[in-house]
């Protein structure tokens, strides 16, 4: 639901819904990357940090120590345009299913 939203251009509404999922999947550490990939725009830098240590607290394992969440650049990050097309949905919709608990 949230890439549907970034798609449309609906980033506030994406922004919203991803508080919703941290909120139910706390600890699925691709919705939290989303807050610094194609969420990034709708962010201030005072909520990518509260995000950060949202993820040290959870126990999720983050690659470098970030001091400055703004300058964090997604590794598949590309300019202009959006970054998913219909078969990440899709992937990803597989993906989350697969990892049901139930």
């Amino acid at each position: 639901m949230i890439e549907l939203e970034v798609i449309d251009g609906n980033l506030t509404q994406a922004k919203n819904l991803f508080f919703l999922a941290i909120k139910e999947c706390p600890l699925v550490k691709e919705l939290y990357l989303l807050a610094f990939g194609p969420l990034r725009p709708v962010f201030e830098s005072s909520e990518l940090m509260k995000v950060v240590e949202g993820m040290v607290e959870r126990g999720l394992r983050l690659r470098k120590d970030v001091e400055d969440p703004m300058e964090i650049v997604p590794s598949g990050s590309r300019k202009g345009g959006d970054d998913y097309g219909e078969e990440d949905i899709e992937y990803n919709a597989e993906e989350l299913r697969r990892l049901r608990p139930y």
